[in-house]
């Protein structure tokens, strides 16, 4: 944030200095080639001049042909769009292919605004300086002073670590309660930083922390009143803490072994039978973590032997073809908004609305929800920019002296600007654009502006944009981010019902991954027109995965009539949650849940005669806990999903 602002400081004393023209517009690449690591920023940066440069040698060869031919250059106009949108769509590398057409279409777009053709000649080659100087500021700095994809994985990871072995001895801080809320989402495009060979040890260590944190919040707050345990969850805060210097680099530094952090509790005559239930799991799963730490600050040699391996299956010729006609029926959307967009501010002779050909492109998401999502965003950081802007140059512009002062006061908007833009995905586009909007308003030229018509038009314009949009992606083709959704929480109750009948490990992290995916998309899911959101179920289905991972994982050798109990107990549940995963992909109510008592009633009754006996078996009665609480948990998520799915219905 600070170096974002800084940097944009520095490009409006060069740019007033040098007399470099649209200053608004070199501000704004700091923002929008600005990401969280090195790589990336460069990587961005140096393919936006790419980019860039090959739009402005395109904008000349068709202007040679269509400077003053309407009729060749609005079909042109229409190809770049649709050509650069389809590529976003379709291709891995498609920002690259949007960014060509938009300064493409961009470009010819100003002709009507600059009739003379060798003055637009040199607009365009200052476009080029516009662009580039600050982009090469930016990737410079991050190179000298940025941080590394590997640094964020590892200090995120450590950090979180660190909270939980405070939490762990009684002080849950601010940073615990940020981190139980956020998860690690912000972490996961990091985790295939560092050597290849490692990043399935990268990979695990993520999922770990993940669980650890699940398991934290099984944790009563009365767990550590017992002595034995309270000094066992002291020792599995060393090891939280242990593993956070390991993984920082600190030499030499000791990590517990599992009988330190486990045997005290296990062994303890005071502590309840419900406690030992909860803390056990959760010891075991800071050996986990400990363990993955070691792993990741020396990796076995069979580390490389580990990484997948099988190849990314090609798309079937329907997917592809599926995915073609997407990307097809896409561009033909943004195509015919922008193209509509144009011809409404020409017609109207109002070249200050513009930007509403400019929303086209960049508020153009894959869904309607994603769409409405983005052009919200825009709309709220253009109105509050644009009245920033006209702020300052009624009140602050009037008693400035100096390039200096200007970049105080645009820093002074481009912080809280900054610190929007590098929050989450849900908010950060309105940073941008709160930045972009102030800096057209007040960036005007190389003295004291008095115009406060920018910010007024184009405000006006990203709403004709945002309006022009909705209605092309509402009614042609839509495509609605609530079926995502539905697929990806069926894809994890299905993994949980894997899981309860003994499936494979991976499993475990295809419910993760898909809970994931769930949980990012539901937020702008909700802005769809539409009734009967199941996202609102995720809580209830995140809560189903600490209790059916302890009861999958617990190993020990039970009495054959302790297993064919349990099997009578968990079957039930399994086919459950196969039904809940069937009702999501078909549009169906949350089924009702019947619980087999009879069954029930037996596995008690082994439990309680397995504690009254000498030996009894430990495993069996942790079993039997988590899946009493399962069944309350599935008991309520049924309940909760049948009223409120049926009332969606309805309405």
């Amino acid at each position: 944030m600070f170096r974002m602002t800084a940097l944009v400081m520095l490009v409006v004393i060069v740019s007033m200095a040098l007399r470099v023209p649209e200053a608004g517009l070199s501000t704004y690449m700091i923002f929008f080639i600005s990401k969280a690591d090195v790589a990336t920023t460069a990587r961005v940066g140096i393919g936006g001049m790419v980019g860039v440069t090959i739009a402005l040698m395109l904008s000349l060869v068709f202007y040679s042909v269509a400077f003053s031919e309407p009729a060749v250059r609005l079909p042109l106009m229409a190809c770049a769009t649709f050509v650069g949108m389809y590529f976003l769509r379709a291709s891995p590398k498609g920002v690259l292919g949007m960014l060509i057409g938009f300064v493409t279409t961009y470009a010819l777009t100003l002709i009507d605004q600059v009739p003379s053709a060798e003055v637009l000649t040199r607009f365009i080659l200052w476009t080029w300086v516009v662009v580039g100087y600050p982009i090469a500021l930016l990737v410079l700095l991050d190179v000298a002073v940025g941080r590394r994809a590997a640094d964020i994985y590892r200090d995120g990871i450590a950090q979180r670590l660190q909270a939980a072995g405070e939490y762990l001895r009684g002080i849950a801080g601010p940073a615990f309660k940020r981190f139980q809320r956020t998860g690690i989402d912000e972490l996961e495009p990091f985790a295939n930083a560092g050597p290849t060979a490692a990043a399935p040890l990268r990979i695990n260590l993520l999922r770990q922390v993940e669980l650890f944190y699940l398991f934290l919040r099984e944790l009563p707050a009365q767990a550590n009143q017992t002595p034995e345990v309270g000094s066992a969850l002291r020792r599995a805060s060393e090891v939280c803490l242990g593993a956070e210097h390991a993984l920082l680099g600190e030499p030499e530094t000791p990590l517990p072994g599992p009988a330190s952090v486990e045997q005290s509790p296990a062994q303890s005559s005071t502590a309840s039978g419900k406690t030992l239930a909860l803390v056990l799991p959760l010891l075991g799963c800071v050996e986990d973590v400990a363990r993955s730490v070691a792993e990741l600050r020396n990796p076995p040699p069979r580390a490389a032997s580990n990484e997948s391996t099988a190849s990314a299956h090609p798309a079937s010729t329907g997917e592809a073809a599926a995915k073609k006609t997407e990307s097809i029926q896409f561009a033909l959307k943004v195509t015919l908004a922008a193209m509509t967009a144009y011809l409404i501010y020409t017609g109207l002779d109002w070249s200050g609305i513009h930007t509403a050909l400019i929303t086209c492109f960049f508020v153009a998401q894959d869904s309607v929800g994603g769409t409405i999502h983005k052009f919200t965003l825009r709309l709220l950081g253009a109105i509050v920019g644009g009245a920033l802007g006209i702020g300052a140059i009624v009140f602050v512009l009037p008693h400035l002296e100096s390039a200096g002062g200007l970049a105080l006061v645009t820093a002074a908007v481009m912080l809280p600007a900054a610190w929007i833009a590098t929050g989450s995905e849900t908010i950060s586009y309105m940073g941008l654009q709160m930045a972009f909007a102030f800096c057209l308003a007040v960036l005007q030229g190389f003295s004291r502006t008095s115009h406060m018509v920018v910010a007024r038009d184009r405000v006006i314009g990203i709403i004709l944009g945002n309006v022009l949009m909705s209605l092309v992606f509402t009614v042609l083709w839509p495509v609605r981010l609530r079926v995502s959704v539905r697929r990806a929480l069926s894809r994890s109750v299905e993994a949980l019902s894997a899981m309860i009948r003994g499936g494979p490990e991976e499993t475990s992290a295809n419910f993760q991954t898909n809970l994931a995916v769930a949980r990012k998309q539901a937020p702008v899911a909700r802005l769809e027109p539409g009734e009967d959101d199941r996202s609102s179920l995720i809580p209830a289905i995140e809560s189903l995965f600490v209790p059916i991972h302890v009861i999958s994982q617990t190993a020990g050798v039970l009495p054959a009539s302790a297993k064919e109990a349990l099997h009578a107990v968990a079957d039930p549940i399994a086919n459950w949650l196969s039904d809940l995963a069937r009702s999501f992909t078909a549009e169906l109510p949350v089924p009702a849940f019947h619980q087999a008592e009879a069954a029930v009633q037996r596995l008690k009754a082994i439990v309680n005669d397995s504690a009254e006996r000498a030996g009894g078996t430990q495993d069996l009665q942790l079993r039997y806990f988590w899946l009493e609480r399962l069944s309350t948990r599935i008991q309520q998520l049924a309940n909760y999903g049948r009223e409120h799915t049926t009332e969606g219905a309805a309405s």
